[in-house]
């Protein structure tokens, strides 16, 4: 099953910060796979920019760092103001990321564009 550029550049930007959290020989694979099939698309004449890569990466790290702040509010002290205003954090990333990847669907032609609702 062939995965369109938008998802393939979300998932190597989660799979580096993954990289960089925890370095295994399974998540350097997985990423490589995914370079290659990027470099499909490339040979095939689709546009890849390298800024959607930082794009993306820059967004998914914010999250992963709201998600992990949102862990330790959950297992602390469960302040629900901070937690509610974490959760609308994600929020707020999650459209900046949907916006990057919906950006890429239309440059590339491939996939679909992410809609979301509220």
């Amino acid at each position: 099953m062939e995965i369109q550029p938008a998802e393939l550049i979300d998932k190597m930007t989660i799979l580096k910060l993954k990289i960089e959290k925890l370095d295994s020989l399974e998540l350097r694979a997985e990423y490589e796979e995914y370079e290659r099939a990027i470099e499909g698309y490339r040979k095939q004449g689709v546009e890849v920019k390298p800024e959607w890569f930082d794009r993306l990466y820059e967004y998914n790290r914010e999250q992963w760092e709201i998600y992990a702040q949102l862990r330790d509010e959950k297992n602390g002290k469960r302040d629900l103001e901070t937690i509610g205003r974490l959760y609308i954090a994600v929020e707020k990333s999650n459209k900046k990321r949907v916006a990057i990847k919906n950006e890429i669907v239309n440059v590339s032609g491939k996939g679909f564009r992410d809609i979301k609702m509220n």
